[in-house]
């Protein structure tokens, strides 16, 4: 029984772990602190590349990624 239980540890922690390509639309505006009208505006204007999937809409989370590696960065003391 014990063999069971460790050989199905060792099953879940040797799990291949992979970052989504992909995110809801909702979930990925909420992991990156951006509101869902601008990031239809950033599909809408190209900026971020989204599919629709069985009636979802999914964020290409690389273009996404790219596309706030663009943005200007602040340097101390400067208004946010």
């Amino acid at each position: 029984m014990a063999k069971n239980i460790i050989e199905k540890r060792e099953a879940r922690a040797t799990r291949l772990v992979v970052d989504p390509v992909y995110g809801r639309l909702n979930s990925t505006c909420d992991a990156y602190g951006i509101g869902e009208t601008l990031m239809r505006e950033l599909i809408r204007d190209g900026k971020v590349v989204a599919i629709k999937c069985n009636g979802r809409t999914l964020i290409d989370l690389a273009s996404l990624r790219a596309f706030l590696a663009s943005c200007p960065r602040l340097h101390g003391g400067g208004a946010a």
